[in-house]
């Protein structure tokens, strides 16, 4: 898995991987109290999957799959500014 490092806003669904008919893996532990969810097609009418809260102590998966064949993206909303690190596969 590579390391990759985004800063992320606060208050806003932040992209922090997207693909377009491929498969991925996204890992990410921090921060903690961040939801993450997986978003399949164009803007506000995407179909949204995979919605999980982070907790910091435990390693969370998300995975971009079949469905990639529209857009996909992972995305976050935090509730403070920083820099995340996390793994792509």
């Amino acid at each position: 898995m590579r390391s990759r490092t985004r800063f992320i806003r606060r208050d806003d669904w932040c992209t922090l991987e997207s693909c377009w008919n491929g498969r991925k893996k996204i890992a990410l532990l921090h921060p903690a109290s961040a939801l993450v969810r997986v978003a399949y097609g164009p803007g506000r009418f995407s179909l949204k999957t995979q919605l999980q809260k982070l907790d910091g102590r435990e390693t969370k998966y998300f995975f971009m799959g079949k469905w990639s064949i529209f857009h996909a993206r992972v995305e976050i909303f935090a509730t403070k500014e920083d820099y995340i690190q996390y793994s792509v596969d």
